[in-house]
């Protein structure tokens, strides 16, 4: 597609997040999974990891599998190249173990973005899968002061909306950004971001989706399981 179309696609996908207010949308139970993910790239392939794990940390999986890259990079739309490959191994986890994500989380955005739809969002909608986006950097442009103390967070607004915050989730280490994907509400996104970064920046699972698709990408597949 042009630019111009995704464009069109995106705002129209945009109106299907649902954005929720606190104390409704997803709320995480003990046995409730979530799935976590990363792509590493090499040359015209996609190297992914999808963590799987629930919230009483009692399940802990890897699933990985290489997939060619049809769709080029495009500033502002990285959910149209990564969005499908993603969806696809997610249904394929689906479709061939016990495991259904109740929760997505995402190293990216989700409402977070210049027309609402970043990758937490594209995976939410075409899944109907609540979502979070839990990013390391920015898309839009803004002034807040960055939060330093573990917990501490500030608001991104953007075009008078409440799109995200600028979440600390380790004293003195630099933020995440998080935002809604689908079918949560901003605050719960919160909580849950700050109950599994326990230890660094970034949540462990989407720590471990990352090792194991750089890992993935030297050809080593040790402790994880091969999708074909």
């Amino acid at each position: 597609m042009e630019q111009e179309q995704l464009r069109q696609v995106q705002l129209q996908m945009a109106q299907q997040v649902e954005v929720c207010t606190e104390g409704e949308g997803y709320f995480p139970q003990g046995s409730d999974i979530y799935f976590t993910m990363d792509i590493q790239y090499e040359g015209d392939f996609a190297h992914i990891a999808i963590v799987v794990n629930d919230f009483k940390e009692s399940i802990s999986e890897c699933y990985v599998q290489t997939l060619p890259v049809e769709v080029e990079y495009v500033p502002g739309f990285f959910a149209f190249r990564e969005g499908p490959l993603l969806k696809q191994v997610i249904e394929k986890i689906i479709k061939e173990t016990d495991y259904y994500p109740q929760l997505l989380i995402i190293d990216g955005h989700g409402i977070a973005h210049p027309r609402r739809l970043g990758l937490a969002a594209w995976l939410g909608v075409k899944l109907g899968i609540p979502a979070i986006g839990c990013a390391k950097r920015t898309l839009l442009k803004y002034e807040v002061e960055k939060p330093t103390v573990r917990g501490a967070f500030t608001t991104i607004w953007h075009e008078g909306e409440e799109v995200g915050v600028v979440l600390c989730t380790q004293n003195e280490v630099k933020p995440v950004y998080v935002s809604v994907g689908h079918r949560i509400a901003l605050k719960t996104a919160i909580n849950i971001v700050l109950s599994l970064a326990t230890s660094y920046r970034q949540i462990e699972a989407i720590r471990m989706a990352d090792q194991k698709a750089r890992l993935l990408a030297k050809g080593v597949t040790n402790g994880v399981v091969v999708l074909s």
